[in-house]
């Protein structure tokens, strides 16, 4: 299993990334996260846990506010390889929270909302950081335990 803990996003918010995609197009192309998968994750626990009712007992008292800004990149060496939409610092105190909780050690992990896998880079994407001025705003009751297998991803 692949598991991860996840915030599911308002539609209305998928939509306005899914639209932005075209504009994306122009700087880079990839494999583009489709829009009923679009999710905000948390933490990846991988295999390094496997009791799911252990996990599900440690995610079920969290809610709050999440707050999505601008777009930033993963990069491998050089290159960018994810793009991705930031998500608020106080999720970084969720992802801390739920490290602990679980006995995992705390990296140095930003809890985000994947947008593509990038492939090829078209411009420069500095550019597209400083211009792309998009932000969104949405409270959350629950987090998710979802397991994936590279393409999809399901609710556990």
């Amino acid at each position: 299993m692949r598991l991860f803990v996840a915030i599911d996003v308002p539609e209305r918010i998928k939509q306005e990334i899914v639209d932005f995609y075209k504009i994306f197009n122009k700087y880079f192309d990839g494999n583009f996260v489709e829009k009923e998968k679009l999710h905000i994750t948390i933490i990846f626990i991988g295999n390094r846990i496997t009791d799911v009712d252990f996990i599900k007992s440690k995610i079920k008292d969290y809610k709050g506010e999440v707050k999505l800004e601008g777009i930033d990149f993963f990069y491998s060496g050089k290159f960018a390889r994810v793009a991705f939409i930031s998500a608020n610092e106080e999720l970084i105190n969720v992802y801390k929270s739920l490290s602990q909780s679980l006995s995992l050690p705390i990296e140095d992990f930003r809890p985000h909302l994947t947008i593509c896998r990038i492939k090829k880079v078209f411009r420069d994407l500095n550019e597209l950081k400083l211009n792309f001025k998009y932000q969104a705003k949405f409270t959350f009751d629950k987090l998710l335990l979802l397991n994936s297998d590279f393409k999809n991803y399901y609710e556990v």
